[in-house]
């Protein structure tokens, strides 16, 4: 539940500008340090929640639109997203692939294992 609330407060123009804003960079950096450690453990074990995961990416996807927050992702977004450490789970749910790859090539961390696998499914 606590994702949909945070998905909710960075689809909402004032949200997304409240959590950016200098004032709460720290809470922003917070939300970051724990994203990153969620990450790295559904890395571990991709069975546990793809649903979760898929909420996180989509997260990240959300703050890409807002300067301040495409600003904290490029600097600190997990290496199991860069990594490719997602592969699997993104051929077996579409929609975590596609939301991963718009995240990598929102910013400008092209994964050739994501990317081909996109390029794969276009084909057939």
């Amino acid at each position: 539940i606590g994702m949909h609330i945070l998905e909710a407060i960075l689809q909402d123009d004032s949200g997304i500008s409240n959590i950016c804003s200098p004032v709460c960079d720290h809470l922003l950096k917070e939300l970051m340090r724990t994203w990153d450690h969620l990450v790295t453990l559904l890395a571990v074990d991709q069975d546990f929640s793809p649903r979760l995961l898929f909420h996180v990416i989509r997260c990240y996807v959300l703050l890409c639109n807002n300067v301040g927050g495409y600003r904290i992702i490029t600097e600190g977004l997990p290496d199991p997203i860069i990594s490719g450490s997602f592969h699997d789970i993104a051929e077996k749910f579409p929609v975590i692939g596609s939301l991963l790859r718009q995240l990598l090539l929102t910013v400008g961390r092209t994964n050739n294992c994501i990317l081909a696998s996109e390029s794969i499914n276009l084909q057939v």
